[in-house]
């Protein structure tokens, strides 16, 4: 195996030929923040928040920028301190920053990144918002694109770990969104409910609680022919692929609170002052 060696941070390290400066400077011991990287499976370039020096013309993403013999890297200089910054205060400009009532509100990763960066003002490149809606008809997940910083976490994972592949890019630009296929809803796509996006997401996708439909009666977990078909998949609090009858209790529960709701409004009001 050919090996070379790089400097990072006036630290040399040597590693096989083919590794990116973003491994490099791991096996260093020395950290680049990432947003949308995942290793060996989302590797784009997209948040730019791995940008390093090395010398060169410009400030380069050293998740997809292979070391080389004799390369000087530094990650932590002024101007590549400003630069991350900058894309965070970027990526802050199209993004719904309701962070108080968000339920990943201090478990956020864009949110450590810009207190990390000393991002102080969310609204210095103010303007127009890409319009979205929320997508909460699937019966366990709630897409809120607002939130999304189209890192495509969500979208390598879908693909290329649970590989159903029902979410993706759409449109160009400004206007660029993860959507399922023309548009359609989760709850009429391929979607297996696995969570998996829930899980990879930085910012968030929520998981639908089932607390809120408890007034409808008690399921019992515990029953063997419910975990017959059991992949340990570790999603249990957000949602469960193989037990379909969880699923199949949402929807009926839904459909009770709808009918509750639609009985209310028919529900005659007596006359004040009948005798």
């Amino acid at each position: 195996m050919n090996m070379i060696t790089l400097t990072i941070d006036g630290v040399s390290v040597t590693v096989p030929a083919g590794t990116t400066v973003l491994e490099a400077a791991k096996a260093a011991g020395i950290r680049i923040p990432t947003l949308c990287y995942l290793k060996g499976i989302n590797e784009i370039g997209a948040c730019r928040l791995c940008v390093v020096d090395t010398g060169g013309r410009a400030l380069a993403a050293s998740c997809v920028l292979p070391a080389a013999n004799g390369m000087v890297v530094k990650t932590n200089t002024p101007a590549v301190r400003a630069a991350r910054k900058m894309n965070l205060e970027l990526l802050l400009s199209n993004h719904n920053k309701s962070c108080l009532s968000c339920v990943r509100n201090t478990h956020c990763e864009l949110q450590a990144l810009c207190q990390e960066y000393g991002v102080t003002d969310e609204n210095r490149f103010e303007g127009a918002m890409t319009p979205h809606t929320v997508d909460d008809l699937s019966p366990s997940i709630v897409r809120d694109n607002t939130k999304c910083v189209l890192c495509r976490r969500c979208v390598a994972v879908c693909h290329k770990v649970q590989n159903v592949g029902v979410i993706g890019p759409a449109k160009r630009g400004f206007n660029t969104s993860i959507e399922c296929a023309w548009g359609d809803s989760l709850a009429d796509s391929a979607c297996i409910n696995c969570g998996a996006c829930i899980q990879i997401c930085p910012t968030r996708i929520d998981p639908r609680m089932l607390s809120r439909y408890a007034e409808f009666g008690k399921y019992n977990m515990s029953r063997k022919e419910n975990f017959r078909l059991c992949v340990d998949c570790g999603l249990c609090g957000y949602v469960c692929i193989a037990r379909r009858p969880v699923l199949q209790y949402i929807r009926l529960a839904v459909k009770k609170l709808e009918e509750e709701e639609r009985l209310s409004r028919l529900t005659p009001v007596e006359p004040v002052g009948k005798n």
